[in-house]
C-alpha cells in the first residue's frame, strides 16, 4: 500500500473495516500480510497502532492470522517484502513519480 491517506488507509479510521484499501485486504480472507508505505511518519504510526488495537479480531487459536507492516520507502518496502499486488494510493499528480 504506497500512500496512507483517506483511501489508502484513513477511511478505514471513521467507517467499517474495508472503507480503504487497507481495510478491504484485511479483510479479504486469502490476504494475510500489508505492508503500508508512505513519507508522513504520522501515518505509519496510525497505521502500526492501529494493528495493535485490530490484533483481537484478526486471532484464530491464539494465532495472529494478519500482518501489519510500515516502511517509509516503498522502493525499499518492495524489495523487502515482495508483494504480489501493490495499490498506489497518492495522489493523482504523483503516481508517475512512483511507478
Amino acid at each position: 500500500m504506497i500512500g496512507l491517506g483517506r483511501i489508502g488507509f484513513q477511511y478505514d479510521q471513521s467507517r467499517t473495516l474495508g472503507s480503504s484499501h487497507v481495510g478491504a485486504y484485511l479483510a479479504h480472507p486469502n490476504i494475510d500480510t500489508v505492508v503500508g508505505v508512505d513519507v508522513d511518519n504520522g501515518k505509519l504510526e496510525e497505521l502500526a497502532r492501529w494493528d495493535r488495537d485490530l490484533k483481537p479480531q484478526f486471532m484464530e487459536g491464539g494465532i495472529h492470522k494478519k500482518k501489519i507492516f510500515v516502511d517509509s520507502d516503498y522502493v525499499d518496502a518492495i524489495k523487502t517484502y515482495k508483494p504480489q499486488i501493490v495499490s498506489v494510493c497518492v495522489p493523482t499528480s504523483v503516481h508517475k513519480q512512483v511507478m
